[in-house]
């Protein structure tokens, strides 16, 4: 199961693979919960071997979601996105 934490003190939110599928809405939903105005917030992908295409979409939809809401977002990864 993927797991994604937070940490409030780095403004970070890791997402780990332990295997998918996952659902991409508990995800996007994750990362939505996390963000604040004004607030920068780090969305940590780094511990993922891969991205699959509806992980990246969902991450994706959900820091545009937050970026129009006045929070800026980083995101980190070290895998390559599949198609």
């Amino acid at each position: 199961m993927t797991t994604v934490s937070y940490n409030a003190r780095e403004r970070r939110v890791v997402i780990d693979d332990d295997g998918w599928p996952v659902d991409a809405d508990r995800v996007a939903s994750a990362i939505t919960a996390c963000g604040e105005p004004d607030h920068l917030l780090v969305v940590d992908l780094t511990y993922l071997p891969s991205v699959p295409a509806a992980i990246s979409d969902a991450v994706d939809a959900a820091c545009r979601e937050l970026q129009a809401g006045g929070c800026p977002v980083r995101v980190w990864t070290a895998a390559p996105v599949s198609a």
